[in-house]
């Protein structure tokens, strides 16, 4: 769906016509692949203590895997000469240094607000959105890196190897939501809030991002829990959307991007 809103022929040409792009061998590491190592050996490193409370023991016991865990997984994407040199070897060396400030966060978590208790990792969860004007249910899926409760507050976590600044999370309009990419962000965490079905009448829920470019600003949340309203807005806007995708006068047209940068 952020595909979508960042650019809708790019959307229809890979999610309606199923274009793919040529397959190529990786002889370095490239962006999605180190996403899927960081993801894939944080969820190795972090089963063990599914339904169980994580304390600082049981970090400790994380903390000495980390390096033989993200090696393992480098070596199930590239040959082990691959990554004695270069830049596919700064790569793992870095992923590990990651990993390690992340569990360095969590310690200052835990020593501060308690013990973390992790309910599920890289959960795939669904959900049927009915959409009222189109008369017909939209099945959602998605994958949620981590769902956790501290403090007394659940933690809808999505992990990010990028930099993500606060303000990615943050928008004046809601309908900013589906007409402007860079609050794709934003609309990634509450995605996982819907289709996780929470119910915040019941329990108190948090969503956010820890962005491994920028750990210093700890656990980067959507306001300050998920309400509601929050939902029934965003559901609304949701809706919106899907109007206009399955709307057959609205063709698929290529939108201009504009990227700004800093320098």
């Amino acid at each position: 769906l952020t595909a979508y809103i960042r650019n809708p022929l790019d959307f229809y040409m890979r999610k309606v016509l199923k274009v793919k792009e040529t397959d190529t061998v990786e002889k370095d590491v490239a962006a999605n692949t180190y996403g899927t190592i960081i993801h894939s050996s944080l969820e190795e490193l972090y089963t063990g203590f599914i339904g169980r409370e994580l304390n600082l023991d049981g970090l400790r016991q994380i903390q000495q895997k980390v390096d033989v865990v993200v090696l393992k997984n480098f070596l199930e994407n590239f040959d082990a000469h691959n990554l004695q040199t270069g830049r596919n070897y700064l790569s793992l060396k870095v992923a590990q240094k990651y990993i390690h400030n992340f569990l360095l966060k969590e310690k200052q978590h835990i020593e501060k607000a308690g013990p973390i208790e992790i309910i599920e990792l890289e959960k795939k969860v669904n959900y049927t959105f009915f959409h009222k004007g189109l008369g017909k249910e939209i099945r959602l899926t998605g994958i949620v890196d981590r769902i956790d409760r501290t403090a007394g507050n659940y933690r809808i976590i999505d992990y990010k190897t990028g930099r993500v600044a606060a303000g990615d999370l943050k928008f004046k309009e809601w309908d900013e939501l589906i007409t402007d990419y860079n609050k794709s962000k934003a609309f990634q965490v509450l995605m996982y809030a819907l289709i996780y079905n929470i119910n915040p009448e019941k329990d108190t829920y948090e969503a956010g991002i820890f962005s491994f470019k920028n750990l210093k600003s700890g656990f980067l949340k959507f306001g300050d829990v998920i309400t509601s309203t929050d939902l029934e807005l965003f559901a609304e806007q949701l809706s919106n959307l899907f109007s206009e995708i399955f709307d057959p006068e609205t063709p698929f047209v290529e939108k201009e991007i504009k990227i700004f940068k800093k320098y």
